[in-house]
């Protein structure tokens, strides 16, 4: 009985003490909602800065692009290991 009832006296405080802060009129402080407005304006200003961009395709039409070819060399197959590298050597 004792246990439930501090279980309720936890449950209660917590939604006293800790919900009760993050409710909306929490943010309703000027210093949040001005803090909030500079950064929008400052997120709105970078995107409109990267939708004025524009990058040139011409360089993937140019024939000295097409003519690279690969060098890679293929490579060769390595054996693994032993099946099972914990048995004992023979």
């Amino acid at each position: 009985m004792a246990i439930g009832g501090l279980v309720v006296l936890v449950a209660v405080g917590y939604y006293l003490f800790v919900l009760q802060k993050s409710s909306p009129d929490a943010l309703l402080d000027g210093s949040v909602i001005s803090q909030a407005d500079t950064t929008n304006q400052d997120f709105l200003r970078r995107l409109s800065d990267l939708e004025s961009l524009t990058v040139p395709t011409e360089i993937l039409d140019d024939q000295r692009l097409r003519s690279l070819v690969d060098s890679a060399t293929p490579r060769r197959e390595v054996s693994v290991g032993r099946e099972d590298p914990f048995s004992p050597i023979n």
